[in-house]
């Protein structure tokens, strides 16, 4: 009976226990197909991601990676696999205990905007590369796992290093004591510091054109050429000029305007440094040349006393040589240096305005109007002579021989500067001199003045040169000149009560500005004509 029992025991027992094992065979079966279902969608997400992710054990060893992370860590990925996380991501490194620390990211810095902490990567060849990494943990793996999604941060570094020194430079613009304008390549302003502000009253220059924001109208295509001129040939450009304040007041400036190059491109921006010119620095320069004026008079008049008695005897000496003697022949030569000299003499004497003037009231555009024929010839037919004259002008007092001295000596400048050619403008105009503007613009006394403006398209001339323009014996011609065509304008025109101002450009031709005093009677009688004009209508009031 025992014996019966005992197997039937058994056999309850396997019935009672067989649905459970059935039901945990059933359970285990699903829990693997679900993990191979994760493992599956797990490689989907890695490998459509369109950041680096991959998957590495506790011991820190790398299970798969997506194609990115081949690319981020320039490895494929079945290099990747197998590789120790800690090769990829230093501060993962396996530890004593040969377990990945991942809660040293914990107390990584967070990544600004970014997924997760910044660490510092490693590629296969050494280098290193900034990384945005966020790290979890896989539940349900044993033993534990992790995944890693990674982001490359050198574009962000780049940027922020870029941004970094923008600020710097951008500082050191601000620094500068001078006004600075950095210009595009179509001359507009991309960027000013503030002494440009303080010297110009522009506060809002940005996107401007240079030469619309602070020049003259007719300086607009020769500053336009100039900037373009800059930036193509990469040279650096250094010039005189005008610049006007939003109230029409001038600012007179030494500019050097600079391409600005980034590493080894094209330039396509150019730098404006402008140095204002102080009225210490003019009243030191006119100084000079008053300086310059004494020695040349002094010197001019005793060798003109010197000339007159050599040409005195020399006449006598004639007289009494006989015209078939050789030492007639040496005695005219000497007359005819003598006479030279006395040229010469002539135009230092201009120059110190010691020279004897005639001065006779009369008008810049009739002697223009009567010169231009002679002036037409004097230029060729490759030149052409263009007048723009004021209908209206006011007249002067002036030694009219000397004036068309004035002139001529200009013309043949203006010639030997156009050896291919081109025009000569003369232009009058009537200009009303306040005190600072007169003393600013052209050293000159507060009044009103006749300008005589004459404008070549020639090679124009260097800075050095223009400093020294007036100064007798200085020439720019190396084959021929004596250098004195200017010297003596500048002296007749000084003597004339009125001044003589240059404005040129390299290879942008030269203007030269004539201010003579108007003629002081007509101005007085315009005054009553016009007083007189205010008190009749006043008087039908």
């Amino acid at each position: 009976m025992d014996q019966i029992v005992f197997p039937l025991s058994l056999l309850i027992a396997f019935a009672t226990l067989l649905p459970a094992a059935g039901l945990f065979l059933i359970l285990s079966r699903r829990i693997r197909a679900e993990r191979e279902k994760q493992r599956s969608a797990l490689a989907e997400i890695e490998s459509g991601s369109a950041t680096a992710m991959l998957t590495f054990e506790v011991g820190g060893q790398i299970l798969r990676a997506n194609s990115l992370a081949g690319k981020l860590f320039e490895c494929t990925e079945q290099e990747l696999a197998g590789m120790a996380i800690g090769s990829l991501i230093p501060v993962l490194a396996v530890g004593g205990d040969g377990l990945v620390p991942t809660a040293s990211l914990v107390g990584a810095r967070k990544t600004p905007n970014g997924i997760g902490v910044e660490v510092t990567g490693q590629r296969k060849n050494g280098t290193y590369i900034p990384l945005d990494v966020l790290l979890t943990e896989m539940p349900g793996m044993r033993p534990k796992r992790f995944q890693m999604v990674a982001r490359d941060l050198s574009d962000v570094h780049d940027i922020q290093r870029n941004w970094r020194e923008l600020q710097f430079l951008d500082g050191m613009l601000q620094s500068v004591g001078a006004p600075l304008l950095v210009l595009y390549k179509d001359g507009k302003v991309t960027r000013h510091n503030r002494a440009f502000e303080q010297i110009t009253g522009h506060s809002d220059p940005f996107g401007r054109h240079y030469w619309e924001l602070l020049l003259a109208p007719e300086e607009w295509p020769q500053a336009r050429h100039t900037i373009a001129e800059t930036i193509s040939t990469a040279a650096t450009r250094r010039m005189e000029c005008t610049w006007l304040r939003p109230s029409g007041e001038p600012v007179q400036v030494t500019l050097a305007i600079t391409p600005l190059r980034a590493g080894n491109t094209t330039p396509e921006h150019a730098v404006v440094a402008a140095f204002p010119v102080s009225e210490r620095a003019e009243t030191g320069r006119w100084a000079t040349m008053e300086a310059v004026e004494r020695l040349a008079g002094g010197i001019a008049q005793q060798f003109n006393d010197l000339l007159t008695s050599i040409n005195g005897y020399s006449e006598l000496v004639l007289h009494t040589v006989d015209e078939s003697s050789p030492a007639r022949r040496d005695v005219e030569e000497i007359k005819k240096a003598g006479e030279r000299g006395a040229a010469l003499t002539a135009q230092l004497l201009a120059f110190s305005q010691r020279q004897v003037l005639r001065p006779s009231v009369l008008s810049l555009n009739h002697l223009i109007h009567e010169m231009k024929e002679t002036l037409s010839v004097l230029l060729g037919e490759r030149m052409a002579v263009c007048t723009i004259l004021d209908l209206e002008l006011w007249q002067v007092n002036a030694d009219r021989s000397w004036l068309e001295q004035v002139i001529l000596n200009l013309a043949v400048n203006a010639r030997d500067a156009m050896h291919d050619g081109g025009k000569l403008t003369l232009e009058t105009m009537n200009e009303s001199l306040d005190g600072p503007d007169a003393r600013r613009q052209a050293n000159l006394p507060e009044g009103q003045y006749v300008v005589l403006a004459v404008t070549d398209t020639g090679s124009g001339l260097a800075p050095a040169a223009r400093e020294h323009l007036f100064e007798p014996f200085f020439s720019t011609k190396r084959s021929k000149g004596a250098g004195l065509g200017l010297s003596t304008v500048y002296g007749v025109v000084r003597q004339s009560g009125g001044n003589v101002l240059i404005h040129s450009v390299p290879a942008g031709g030269t203007a030269v500005r004539i201010y003579l005093p108007r003629f002081a009677a007509e101005a007085e009688s315009a005054e009553k004509a016009a007083r007189g004009l205010y008190l009749v209508r006043g008087a039908g009031n």
